[in-house]
């Protein structure tokens, strides 16, 4: 017969297994989807790319970036959290050095379809 010491011990693991998947699905950064995502600024100069914005809901912290260039087509995706150990909010300020020729749009490209992307630049008139 299991002591209750076995259950005890056993049901420790169990709640520090659930709670060690909660602080990794808190802190971990993930791609965010285009839709939550709010630019304020876009600027493609000659030697330098300037992107600014922030999350459209207050609950997300900004985390980074990644990039993909493709046949004259920047995607930029933005990655966030909902936790962060840094005293981060959602706002965000890239700069990159423009090393792509033949640029003609950037994206804000999330992490589902190909359709969930935003159009940061050239913006529409």
């Amino acid at each position: 017969m299991l002591s209750s010491k076995f259950y005890g011990f056993g049901a420790a693991v169990a709640l520090a297994l659930l709670l060690a998947g909660v602080a990794v699905f808190l802190f971990w950064p993930r791609t965010m989807s285009a839709d939550v995502v709010f630019l304020s600024k876009c600027e493609v100069r000659d030697e330098a790319i300037t992107v600014r914005g922030d999350f459209a809901d207050s609950a997300n912290k900004y985390r980074g970036y990644k990039l993909r260039y493709n046949d004259g087509i920047l995607y930029i995706q933005i990655r966030g959290s909902l936790l962060s150990l840094r005293d981060s909010g959602g706002e965000f300020d890239i700069a990159l050095p423009n090393r792509y020729d033949g640029l003609r749009e950037i994206y804000i490209q999330g992490a589902g379809a190909s359709s969930d992307r935003l159009l940061a630049w050239p913006r529409a008139s």
